[in-house]
């Protein structure tokens, strides 16, 4: 099932998997920034904050060696990080503005279910919740084009995973 991706495409294919239409996107999204801003502690360490003031998410892998610091950088102060983190989680809350794995992690704890994710060759599963934990699954797809598609629901998340 396709998605319209205006950049709810993550909150979208999460709210087909877990009410079974997309409709509730924006409640999805308001519940995972809330309980963001609830865990900052734990969220905050997957911002960085460069120097002279900008912030970038995590770099993937691929570009983490093309960020040049200084040797001797002081690190960001408590004011930058909170900062950084208040941008994130008002520029989230925006419609229209992707979410990663950031998001889906704090998805699986909020609602209480692991996020399984299929790319091309691939797939992998997001969770939150303690190991040995039974848990239900949701489906999701991301797709080269930097899109979450819904999985169509071949597994019904209200009877088995």
């Amino acid at each position: 099932m396709a998605n319209i991706c205006t950049g709810n495409c993550l909150f979208n294919a999460l709210s087909d998997q877990l009410y079974g239409d997309q409709s509730k996107h924006h409640d999805i999204r308001s519940a995972v920034i809330d309980y963001m801003r609830e865990k900052a502690s734990y969220y905050k360490q997957f911002i960085v904050v460069h120097p002279g003031g900008g912030a970038r998410r995590n770099p993937k892998r691929k570009n983490a060696g093309s960020f040049s610091t200084p040797f001797n950088a002081a690190g960001p102060t408590a004011a930058e990080i909170e900062r950084v983190f208040e941008g994130h989680l008002q520029q989230m809350a925006c419609g229209g503005t992707y979410g990663d794995n950031m998001e889906i992690s704090a998805f699986s704890s909020k609602f209480g279910v692991a996020v399984k994710i299929y790319q091309y060759d691939f797939a992998y599963v997001v969770s939150a919740l303690p190991q040995g934990t039974e848990e239900k699954v949701v489906h999701i797809a991301y797709h080269v084009s930097s899109t979450v598609r819904v999985v169509p629901r071949f597994l019904d998340y209200h009877n088995a995973n």
